[in-house]
């Protein structure tokens, strides 16, 4: 049994047979986890060189990668801030990025309503609900399914107002081959979405607060309504 743990001396790290401990990026933890088993079963024979780029190139790419996306994250969190629900959607290595994105950052940390969506289903079903104010935002990648987001992509301009497409074939990712790109699409759009959530609790801290007030201010008027409850029936 393997564990992905952050700390090494946590007690679940006892109950396993391998601790794999490195406390940020779990993507990329798991992804070289199972390209080195690929590797080991004969089934990666581009593992080698693909690792010796990412070595080489990925760290810097990735932290290019945030620097550019920064104005686009703020500019995204200003528009989207006040969202009552936002559609996320996306496929193939993308998919994984747009269910997590939507659920664990913007329902979990920013308490905004999402649903995602495969890109392969937005023409069954979710097509018929947008429309030019609905907040929808498209994860495009460079793996065999790309042509599945550039679909919706391509067509959400004649029915929404309020789409964004956010597209990893547009960063340079200095020092890594073009058929390596799709490899680490999903490891791009996280360094973008990160500007985005820097951006998003910004704007967000000041409202958070308020609800926190307010859900306090709740809590001690039921606590005193149930003080006054008691004296009364005493």
């Amino acid at each position: 049994m393997i564990g992905f743990i952050d700390v090494a001396t946590a007690e679940l790290a006892k109950l396993v047979d391998y601790v794999i401990t490195y406390p940020a990026n779990e993507q990329l933890k798991f992804y070289m986890v199972a390209d080195r088993f690929m590797y080991n079963a004969g089934e990666f024979p581009e593992y080698e060189d693909l690792y010796k780029e990412l070595d080489q190139y990925l760290a810097t790419a990735l932290v290019e990668v945030e620097k550019e996306a920064d104005a686009f994250g703020e500019e995204f969190a200003n528009r989207h801030k006040d969202d009552k629900i936002h559609y996320f959607v996306g496929a193939g290595n993308q998919y994984g990025a747009t269910y997590s994105y939507a659920m664990c950052y913007w329902e979990e940390q920013h308490w905004i309503r999402t649903k995602s969506i495969h890109s392969a289903e937005f023409f069954h079903g979710m097509l018929e609900i947008i429309d030019k104010d609905t907040p929808v935002t498209v994860f495009i990648g460079e793996d065999s399914q790309r042509s599945l987001s550039e679909r919706v992509a391509n067509f959400l301009p004649r029915i929404c107002g309020k789409y964004n497409i956010i597209d990893t074939k547009k960063f340079e990712l200095k020092g890594i081959s073009p058929e390596y790109r799709g490899y680490i699409s999903h490891l791009v759009m996280h360094a973008v979405t990160q500007r985005i959530d820097v951006h998003m609790e910004s704007q967000l801290s000041s409202y958070g607060n308020q609800k926190i007030l307010q859900m306090s201010g709740l809590l001690r008027w039921q606590n005193g309504q149930k003080d006054k409850s008691s004296s009364n029936r005493r």
